[in-house]
């Protein structure tokens, strides 16, 4: 996958694929991150909030598509998925299988106790630099949060409309990386 593969680094933090037995860890920044939307009034993910464990994140893990981002001290700070191949989710939302240059992201979230040090537009950042050139990496976001909206578009992705499903409707972007 570019020049991800399994170990990087970005500053402080050390980027390295989950592995199974991270489930656990990877899970609780994703739950925590639920929790906070919540509070918010935005149920994203709330679907989070009421399982134990994610069984798609634990295949995701299985399947080498997720990432867990530690600090010096080997705290896990944050998670996100990308992955080359489209699910069916990105699929429904994206229109049709897609056969580009493409990586998709998913449920980038950041651990509470690494909120306000701009760890989320690091890791856009990180994977701009180590994504192959040219690659589009796409992602969506539910349509009605302004602030995750203007934060994709500060971090350089360009909007390519709405799309509708049965949890609502989701805003589509997408960024030509690596130039």
């Amino acid at each position: 996958m570019g020049n991800i593969g399994k170990h990087s680094e970005m500053g402080v933090y050390m980027i390295r694929q989950a592995e199974v037995l991270d489930t656990f860890h990877v899970h609780e920044i994703l739950r925590e991150a639920a929790e906070w939307l919540n509070r918010k009034g935005i149920d994203q993910w709330n679907f989070l909030l009421e399982q134990v464990e994610d069984k798609n994140t634990k295949e995701d893990i299985e399947d080498g598509k997720v990432y867990l981002v530690l600090d010096q001290g080997f705290h896990p700070a944050a998670t996100f998925t990308l992955s080359t191949t489209q699910n069916n989710w990105d699929v429904d939302l994206w229109g049709m299988k897609q056969d580009d240059n493409a990586y998709y992201l998913h449920r980038l979230a950041v651990a509470s106790a690494y909120h306000r040090r701009h760890l989320g537009a690091s890791l856009l950042e990180w994977m701009d630099k180590n994504l192959p050139e040219q690659a589009k990496l796409r992602l969506d976001c539910v349509a009605d949060n302004p602030v995750l909206n203007h934060f994709y578009q500060h971090a350089g992705f360009s909007w390519k409309g709405y799309a509708e499903s049965p949890e609502g409707e989701f805003s589509l972007y997408e960024k030509v990386v690596g130039r």
